[in-house]
């Protein structure tokens, strides 16, 4: 008697179902969690940037910067790199959730231009 364990047949409409099956749970454990999970909601820090402003000007230094910001806008950092003329950064968010970046450098404009301004970019309203 020579008898042959039992093997598992295959065949493709089983696969196709077994992976109809694993999609259809990755497909409900996606659809759980985007319904059951909390989305923190993260507001910005304000920074104290005037007083870095302040510091420079003690100095001696010619720093050309606002004096105050828009009413709603918030300073979010602010990078002052020590240099002769010195380097300053402002990053701002506008009442609208917007960002604008202020930098202050000894450089050509148009580098600075083709380094931190968007091809895209187009001017906004000059009396804000």
């Amino acid at each position: 008697m020579s008898e042959s364990p039992g093997r598992y047949q295959t065949s493709m409409a089983g696969m196709v179902g077994a992976m109809i099956v694993l999609v259809g749970c990755v497909l409900a454990f996606v659809a759980f969690r985007e319904t059951s999970r909390e989305v923190p909601q993260v507001e910005p820090e304000a920074v104290e940037w005037q007083a870095a402003v302040t510091a420079l000007v003690d100095e001696g230094r010619e720093v050309v910067a606002p004096e105050v910001l828009p009413e709603e806008w918030i300073a979010t950092n602010v990078r002052i790199a020590p240099s002769d003329p010195p380097v300053l950064e402002l990053s701002m968010l506008t009442d609208q959730e917007k960002f604008v970046g202020f930098r202050q450098d000894d450089e050509d404009l148009e580098d600075l231009l083709k380094t931190y301004v968007d091809e895209k970019a187009r001017p906004g309203d000059p009396s804000r």
